[in-house]
């Protein structure tokens, strides 16, 4: 009850936390229905309390309808399989698939969950009831990553940024609105207290907007909120489209696109889709979507990238190159031709360590293309495929020039970048960290020396690596 009454109280207060000489104190609920809080000073924060409303929250009657209200919300999640996606994708381990969670795990959940998911929709029901609860949690969803990604890398106040509401206004918004206005109103045009420091952002803003025309078209919006990238955010759906090509067609065109993309660094999905899940993660890298960089918890003298891990930021999504793919008529080929053009003038003859991942990468997704039956490269995340950042070091064996049938990329380990380490993978051709031509396996890799390889079979290596080569690039010279 003590979470409850927490709650309730900063429902009521509109302020997270009390505020005693200065200082930010947890809220007390049993001190407050006793006693009035001084009133608060602006400079503090937060605004100055509101007599009225602090008598309204203090009335039993107001408390048995909040608690009734909770008591409403735990049991409409508990039941509701599409409340509960949109809601376990806000963090905490809400939903397993397939599995609803009981009351006491839902209630469980809102003690821990974000205040700008928990006290809105606590509020909502109170205020209005829940015939709005998908819709509203949808509209909270993407709200709450709206703050997650408030900022570029560089600080900057990003797009999602200037689209996040505080959960203070969200309350006020629900207080002064019904079920027939909450999701449409103009935010501008309430009498909304203004919260020091905090700007009032359009609550019903374009992106939204353009949803409603999507929910005219039939289309359903409903699942395009809940992809993994967009959270809610459909920005990338309908921009740049003119008014003349947003249509349904090109929507859900663009949108397929999307999904693709994001399915290709899921096993199981890229599974079904291995061409263009090998060639998008090659993509990624070229593109500089997935950086070479220092592998933390690694030494500084090598460099990798995390090949196909997730990236926790949207803005990939935005990106021009990535534009240009999701309305290509053939993006495989797009990728391909785009994949040539960057690379031709080192694919032979890398001049660093990142050119040289770069083509190795790019060698190992054409020989899986160039294969009589096409395989999925390896997904595996945990290492990041890696070069030392002295070329010499990624030789097989010292020689003075570079050859291809004696170069070996691999994980990075703490102090070391290694290829497969024993047979059975050495011979894996999926295997990012595998030998791209055939050699014979080097079982004292990580101690080699000079008769672990000669010159014969770097020849040999190098012509098939040649032919591998030529077999994408054509007779290009560089």
């Amino acid at each position: 009850m003590l979470d409850f009454f927490i709650m309730y109280w900063q429902i009521g207060l509109l302020q997270e936390n009390s505020w005693v000489n200065g200082q930010s104190q947890k809220i007390n609920p049993r001190e407050l229905f006793m006693h009035m809080p001084k009133r608060l000073n602006s400079q503090e924060g937060e605004q100055t309390l509101n007599m009225s409303r602090y008598e309204t929250f203090k009335s039993l009657d107001n408390l048995e309808c909040y608690f009734k209200a909770l008591q409403k919300l735990i049991e409409d999640i508990s039941k509701d399989e599409d409340i509960c996606v949109v809601l376990n994708d806000t963090g905490n381990g809400l939903y397993e698939e397939n599995h609803l969670p009981s009351t006491n795990k839902v209630w469980n959940w809102l003690r821990k969950v974000d205040l700008c998911i928990s006290l809105p929709l606590i509020s909502l029901v109170a205020n209005q009831g829940d015939s709005s609860l998908l819709r509203f949690s949808q509209r909270l969803r993407r709200n709450f990553y709206d703050g997650k990604w408030s900022k570029y890398e560089n600080n900057i106040e990003s797009r999602r940024g200037k689209n996040y509401i505080d959960w203070r206004y969200i309350i006020q918004i629900i207080e002064q609105t019904d079920i027939l206005n909450l999701l449409t109103i103009d935010s501008k045009k309430l009498y909304v207290k203004k919260i020091p420091n905090v700007e009032l952002h359009q609550w019903y803003n374009e992106d939204e907007r353009k949803k409603e025309s999507l929910r005219e078209m039939g289309i359903d919006v409903k699942t395009m909120e809940n992809n993994e990238v967009l959270k809610g955010d459909l920005y990338a759906l309908w921009n740049p489209l003119t008014d003349e090509k947003f249509t349904a067609e090109n929507i859900l065109d663009r949108y397929n696109h999307i999904s693709r993309i994001c399915n290709a660094i899921h096993e199981d999905k890229a599974k079904e889709d291995i061409e263009f899940s090998n060639w998008f993660r090659l993509f990624r890298l070229i593109s500089g979507i997935v950086e070479i960089t220092h592998v933390y918890n690694c030494k500084w003298n090598f460099e990798g990238c995390f090949y196909s891990k997730p990236i926790d930021t949207p803005w990939w999504m935005e990106s021009s190159d990535v534009k240009e793919l999701i309305d290509s008529k053939d993006p495989i080929q797009f990728m391909k031709d785009y994949v040539r053009k960057k690379t031709k003038d080192f694919i032979r003859l890398p001049k660093d360590h990142k050119e040289l991942i770069k083509s190795w990468l790019t060698l190992k997704t054409i020989q899986a293309d160039n294969n009589s039956e096409p395989y999925l490269l390896s997904i595996y995340n945990d290492r990041a495929v890696s070069a030392f950042v002295n070329m010499e070091n990624n030789y097989i064996v010292q020689r003075e020039e570079f050859h291809w049938g004696n170069v070996m990329c691999g994980y990075a380990w703490k102090s070391d970048v290694r290829p497969a380490q024993d047979e059975w993978n050495w011979s894996l051709k999926k295997n990012l960290d595998s030998p791209i031509a055939s050699l014979d396996y080097i079982s004292n890799y990580m101690y080699r020396n000079e008769d672990i390889i000669n010159d014969e079979n770097i020849k040999k290596a190098d012509d098939e690596i040649e032919r591998l080569i030529n077999s994408f690039y054509g007779d290009f010279k560089t």
